[in-house]
């Protein structure tokens, strides 16, 4: 009689393939861990009437996926300058914080220099993208990420 092979669970399936949402979902919250971490995680890179929670900002837009997880691609900020600031946020004064991160923040600025050129280079799978993210966490913080 031949033997059956068990069948895979939803969840099992999402796991073996490398570039499902599952991973995807994965790398981008250790790419958010990653700019948490790497700020300090207690500090709006924009000085001054700070308001609300740290969130990690995309400097080249998510919709990008070559640069969609790379650690050079964030910024923290606080809630305030994240979206809501009309005199420096990059969704309500989008020139405004380009020339902030030009004059105050210049390896940022260069840094985004560098990746504008990189759209279309590939990244690896998502689930690549999350193991490399791993490690990039626990260089900058000496902690494991969490699963």
């Amino acid at each position: 009689m031949p033997v059956r092979k068990a069948k895979k669970s939803a969840l099992e399936k999402k796991k073996s393939d490398p570039n499902s949402a599952y991973w995807k979902k994965k790398a981008d919250m250790a790419w958010g861990a990653v700019v948490h971490g790497a700020g300090g995680g207690c500090v709006c890179a924009i000085l001054g009437d700070c308001k609300g929670p740290l969130e990690a900002h995309h400097l080249i837009t998510r919709g990008i996926i070559s640069t969609r997880h790379d650690p050079r691609n964030g910024v923290l900020l606080c809630s305030y300058h994240h979206k809501w600031s009309k005199k420096c946020s990059p969704h309500m004064a989008p020139l405004e914080f380009a020339f902030y991160l030009q004059r105050f923040k210049p390896r940022l600025w260069q840094a985004f220099e560098e990746m504008r050129g990189q759209e279309n280079n590939p990244m690896g799978s998502y689930m690549e993208r999350r193991k490399l993210l791993e490690r990039v966490f626990k260089e900058i913080t000496g902690r494991e990420l969490d699963k």
